[in-house]
């Protein structure tokens, strides 16, 4: 997992040469090297690193402690959605746009887990091999500042004999290839279910 510092202003506007008024926006910065990453990734949804992260939460406060990016949107929105504790602030957003309207039948997509701060994470790591996965690559960072990792690791579906099961895969960094991180993750996934 690659992690990166990211930092959050707030915008205000001024109109006829007025005073500047907050409008209750929040604009990331990230830096170059994250942006190069995640170029590629966003590409495919006609997304750019430079506008995408603007939009999460509608661009309002507060900021998230931490933006998890994986490497392609995955259909673990259930399984997030079911082993975060209440209150935990653990959210999820898909990297494509959302149609408009929203389909009924619509599921959306996983391309970033955003983590509202550090304690909500630690309180589910227990839940969720995906939150343990997290919380390996951010559990020495600081809850003062804000963290954008990069998951190298895949989760992906349809990979188990259980069409309900979530496996978990890796890229090999050498052959760039698909490999199982381990069995005992994939019967501790198949036991949550």
């Amino acid at each position: 997992m690659r992690c990166f510092e990211f930092h959050v202003a707030s915008s205000a506007v001024s109109t006829n040469g007025g005073p500047y008024i907050p409008d209750d926006r929040l604009l990331y910065d990230i830096p170059e090297e994250a942006q190069e990453l995640l170029e590629p990734i966003l590409d495919q949804y006609r997304q750019s690193p430079m506008w995408y992260f603007d939009k999460l939460n509608f661009g309002r406060p507060p900021a998230a402690w931490a933006i998890a990016c994986l490497d392609r949107e995955y259909p673990i929105a259930g399984h997030i959605a079911n082993y975060r504790p209440d209150g935990s602030g653990i959210a999820f957003s898909p990297y494509m746009q959302v149609p408009n309207p929203i389909p009924q039948e619509f599921v959306p997509q996983v391309g970033v887990v955003v983590l509202a701060n550090k304690r909500g994470l630690e309180h589910a790591l227990d839940k969720s091999p995906i939150f343990q996965t997290l919380w390996e690559g951010l559990r020495e960072r600081s809850s003062e500042r804000r963290w954008r990792p990069i998951e190298r690791r895949m989760v992906d579906s349809g990979r188990t004999r259980r069409p309900s099961a979530v496996a978990f895969y890796s890229i090999d960094p050498i052959a760039e290839s698909h490999r199982p991180l381990s069995v005992s993750w994939v019967k501790r996934i198949n036991s949550l279910h």
